[in-house]
């Protein structure tokens, strides 16, 4: 009976491995033969979780037409339609949801516009309303089953207690957050994270080679997504990496840095000091990087750059990430303004061949919050920990 429990434990192992393989591959075809030879598992092992998998509708197989020698071998890919992952990214008074495929393609996407003073539960009931809405019209579509929901917030999570830790710029403390939302008979399960962690993992897992990663997320707030040895770190209670609740000096006072660099303060600045009436905020963000050779504009950034450069560099210092990459609306409309902060820091580190800066809009927070619902959904996380990929 041990044995018996033993074999299963091991067939249950090896399968998600393969399917694992397959997701990391999923633009690619491959044979049992590769998997068995990639993964060192037996070929007779390979064939009967294939099949499953195949059952499941995890994986399409047909026969490789590419070649007219010999037996022609069948070749094996993962299925793009028969799996949905759901996407939500809260950010400066909008909400993004994406509809995404095995293979991370978008099937439909939707932004919500809110107000700051919003309550989180009413955000809560429009997004799910949004979503409810949104699969009908996919479902309606394809025969397709929802793997999970990935929520990415501007806050860090207390996923011990299931609750928003604190938001400063919403005004959400001790929000409870929802494990599923109800999609007619079936409850589609929910995971929250931090916006900065999602960022470090999507780029993780787009570059694995890099087993130490530093993510420096730059918009309404600015975090950190820690990757310690291939795996997220959050520390004891989910406030890892959540650097701007640290105060400096400021104008004789002490602040917390969000409150003086984010892209609210940004924004703030450049309504008071450049009379810049625009409703959008990324088009306020671009007309400051348009303006950045005035005197007003480039003392601004010169302090932040500073500020943000001294902050960090101790960090990066301790850390010694292999890559530090900076995402994030400011990043993005202000990429000036991200330049001279890596300037200062190279400077200040004295390393230069470690900094990227992405903007790549919402793309690898995208990518994370997909393998944040793989990992606890598929239980890749297990196989990771056990380190046998």
């Amino acid at each position: 009976m041990a044995k018996s429990r033993i074999s299963e434990k091991i067939s249950e192992t090896n399968k998600k491995r393969i399917l694992h393989y397959l997701f990391k591959n999923f633009n690619t075809y491959t044979t049992r033969t590769n998997i068995s030879k990639d993964l060192n598992i037996s070929f007779p092992a390979v064939s009967n979780n294939v099949a499953q998998l195949i059952e499941e509708g995890f994986i399409l197989e047909e026969l490789d037409t590419s070649s007219s020698l010999g037996r022609r071998s069948k070749k094996i890919y993962l299925n793009p339609d028969s799996k949905t992952i759901i996407v939500v990214h809260i950010e400066y008074q909008n909400a993004n949801i994406f509809f995404l495929d095995n293979h991370q393609h978008t099937l439909k996407s939707k932004k919500i516009i809110f107000e700051r003073n919003i309550k989180f539960s009413d955000l809560w009931n429009q997004v799910e309303k949004e979503i409810k809405q949104i699969l009908d019209e996919i479902l309606s579509e394809k025969q397709s089953e929802v793997l999970g929901i990935c929520v990415a917030l501007p806050t860090p999570i207390d996923k011990r207690n299931k609750k928003i830790i604190k938001s400063r710029f919403y005004g959400w403390k001790d929000e409870p957050i929802f494990e599923y939302i109800k999609m007619k008979d079936e409850k589609i399960p929910v995971f929250w994270e931090n916006d900065a962690n999602l960022l470090a993992k999507g780029f993780y897992e787009s570059n694995s080679r890099n087993e130490n990663v530093l993510a420096i997320y730059f918009s309404m707030g600015i975090g950190m997504g820690i990757i310690i040895n291939g795996e997220l770190y959050t520390g004891k209670e989910g406030n890892a990496g959540e650097i701007g609740q640290l105060k400096v000096e400021y104008k004789g006072e002490y602040e917390e840095l969000e409150k003086i660099i984010s892209e609210r303060s940004l924004i703030e600045f450049a309504k008071n000091k450049l009379n810049l009436s625009y409703e959008d905020s990324e088009q306020i963000l671009v007309e400051l990087e348009r303006n950045n050779q005035l005197t007003i504009v480039n003392r601004e950034f010169e302090y932040i750059s500073k500020k943000i450069a001294e902050v960090f560099a101790p960090v990066i210092m301790v850390l010694d990430p292999e890559m530090v990459i900076f995402n994030g609306t400011v990043t993005r409309n202000c990429p000036s303004l991200t330049e001279n902060i890596v300037s200062k820091l190279e400077k200040l580190i004295e390393k230069k061949d470690i900094f990227l800066i992405n903007k790549d809009e919402n793309l690898l927070i995208i990518k994370g919050s997909f393998w944040e619902v793989l990992d606890n959904v598929l239980g890749f996380n297990e196989i990771k920990t056990l380190n046998i990929l």
